[in-house]
């Protein structure tokens, strides 16, 4: 177990400097941070997922520090513990050869770690659902097992609603395994009620804003992938897990009524969450990422109880090579110093009480100086596709909004990319669709007149005022 964490804080490392900046970690760092100062989600700010992450992440890196590479490190720790209880859940299955392997085919899966250290939803909604799963190695009757699996599940949900489908699995499951009737309300009413508790304040707050960043602003995205790319995108996920699944499948068929009822729960669950990703409009492979614990802690708890036990730990090991195969992740060697870069630049460069204006709010975090308000969604912080009025109220900028701000100089600095590129403000939200670049060149023209380049390296152009 300490070799094979060793192994994954290793690569973690590697891409928690150099993994590819992922147009989405901004506004969770900027989510995080205002949370864990008074603001409350969907009220205050535009975030487009649930509202968890925002208050453990900030905590979090209320002592870690905010910034892309805290945020990345706060997001390998909860990687970590999920490979540490996915490893000691398969330990209580089998002994050593079943923990080795859950760990192998971890620890040789880059696609997982570098998807897990990025500053999104997945490490956290996993860690939550291996705590889910590990409910069940709890004793049947016991109060502790219900409690643990209604607050692991309800937790999850809240990081990421997308793998509400796998709790749903673990929720039904403890229904239907209850021995009392006292077991089986408590099992019907805790999810419930831990729940609505949890969210529901979130909801009252703003309805229409919660609605709107939850439901609406996926449902309405234009964005979609070819079916070969998004099969190929699952399967480079993590090749190991995927094949280590597909066998604990057959294996359970083939055992019948001896096949062991924890693993077929914990497979069911992650192919109900594989699915439900899959009828997603955008079903790229790293929406998958939560899942893999609960496939693999299922898969060789399948596995472990038939006769090619034996064979799991050699298995595991070939299935696990595979992924150092395929494509690795994408790096930007440095990335972390670029950014430092820029943020060094904008805060010798502007007050406190200055805002800063880019598609990279980690900049303005970490330069110690505010965003421009209803630019917290970062590089989807614009709409073209409503009224001024409704934009407004969901902390949305409209192009004239934009323009003015910038005609007005209240922006100390813009940070944009130094390359061409869609983050710069071209998605269109809900649609997520590009701004039409007639409607962008007088956002452009404005800059110019007013900013002048004050810095530009390999990733980030930082503007500043013209002088007069």
């Amino acid at each position: 177990m300490v070799l094979l964490t060793g192994g994954y804080a290793a690569v973690a490392s590697y891409y928690v400097l150099n993994g590819q900046v992922n147009a989405d970690e901004d506004f969770y760092a900027l989510a995080a941070m205002k949370a864990t100062s008074g603001e409350v989600p969907y009220r205050d700010f535009a975030y487009s997922q649930m509202p968890a992450l925002p208050y453990i992440n900030g905590l979090a890196m209320r002592v870690a520090g905010f910034g892309l590479v805290n945020q990345r490190s706060v997001n390998a720790l909860w990687g970590a513990l999920t490979l540490i209880v996915a490893m000691v859940l398969g330990f209580r299955t089998g002994g050593w050869p079943v923990l080795a392997a859950c760990g192998c085919v971890f620890a040789l899966s880059p696609a997982w770690i570098y998807f897990t250290c990025l500053g999104k939803t997945y490490a956290l909604a996993g860690f939550f659902l291996i705590l889910a799963a590990a409910s069940l190695y709890l004793k049947p009757q016991g109060l502790a097992r219900v409690i643990l699996c209604s607050i692991a599940g309800a937790l999850a949900i809240g990081c990421r609603l997308t793998v509400a489908p796998a709790v749903a699995v673990f929720w039904t499951a403890q229904i239907l395994h209850a021995r009392t009737i006292k077991t089986r309300c408590l099992a019907v009413a805790l999810p419930l009620a831990i729940t609505c508790c949890l969210y529901a304040p979130f909801f009252l707050a703003s309805p229409e804003n919660f609605l709107f960043w939850n439901f609406q602003y996926h449902a309405a995205s234009t964005l979609d992938a070819p079916l070969g790319f998004i099969v190929k995108d699952n399967f480079w996920l993590a090749p190991g897990v995927l094949m280590l699944l597909v066998s604990g499948v057959v294996a359970a068929v083939a055992a019948g009524r001896k096949a062991s009822a924890r693993g077929c729960v914990l497979m069911l669950a992650a192919v109900v969450g594989f699915v439900a990703q899959l009828c997603m409009k955008v079903p790229y492979g790293e929406n998958s990422t939560p899942l893999l614990g609960l496939a693999i802690v299922g898969a060789v708890e399948a596995i472990a109880a038939t006769r090619l036990a034996r064979w799991l730990l050699p298995a595991s090991i070939v299935a696990a090579g595979l992924a150092l195969l395929g494509p690795l992740p994408p790096v930007h060697r440095g990335i972390h110093q670029h950014l430092d870069e820029a943020a060094r630049f904008v805060q010798s460069h502007t007050q406190p009480t200055d805002t800063v204006l880019t598609p990279f709010p980690l900049v303005a975090i970490q330069a110690q100086r505010a965003t421009t308000p209803r630019a917290e969604m970062a590089k989807f912080c614009l709409t073209t596709e409503m009224d001024e009025e409704r934009a407004r109220r969901l902390h949305l900028l409209t192009p004239q909004t934009m323009r003015a701000l910038i005609e007005a100089r209240e922006p100390a600095a813009i940070c944009v990319t130094s390359f061409p590129s869609p983050w710069n403000f071209y998605w269109t939200v809900p649609s997520l669709k590009q701004a039409a670049p007639g409607v962008m060149r007088p956002i452009f023209d404005a800059i110019i007149r007013e900013y002048e380049v004050g810095l530009e390296n390999e990733f980030f152009t930082v503007l500043i005022r013209r002088a007069g």
